[in-house]
């Protein structure tokens, strides 16, 4: 991640994808993480299942897109970034 301006957070992916990157927000949090296990730490996450996206994960043995297993949880795709104000916690893709 990098830091431009001090109100505003940078979260980048690498251009070919070879480590994964997630993210997720709720009302009053925003978290990022190379691993999906590492959100069920935190504190009112909603574990609730993505079933399109296990549905993907079984007929294609992967998920395309931005969607992964957890609702709520997405991955930044590769070579894209987030920026996030962090004054009014919100991000653009």
């Amino acid at each position: 991640f990098s830091q431009v301006n001090p109100l505003d957070v940078e979260i980048v992916r690498d251009n070919y994808g070879v480590k994964p990157l997630y993210f997720y927000q709720n009302e009053d949090q925003f978290a990022f993480s190379s691993e999906l296990k590492s959100f069920t730490k935190l504190k009112n996450f909603n574990s609730k299942i993505n079933i399109k996206s296990i549905v993907n994960h079984c007929n294609f043995h992967w998920n395309p897109g931005e969607e992964t297993m957890y609702e709520g949880v997405n991955k930044v795709l590769p070579g894209h970034l987030i920026e996030i104000d962090t004054k009014k916690l919100v991000f653009s893709s």
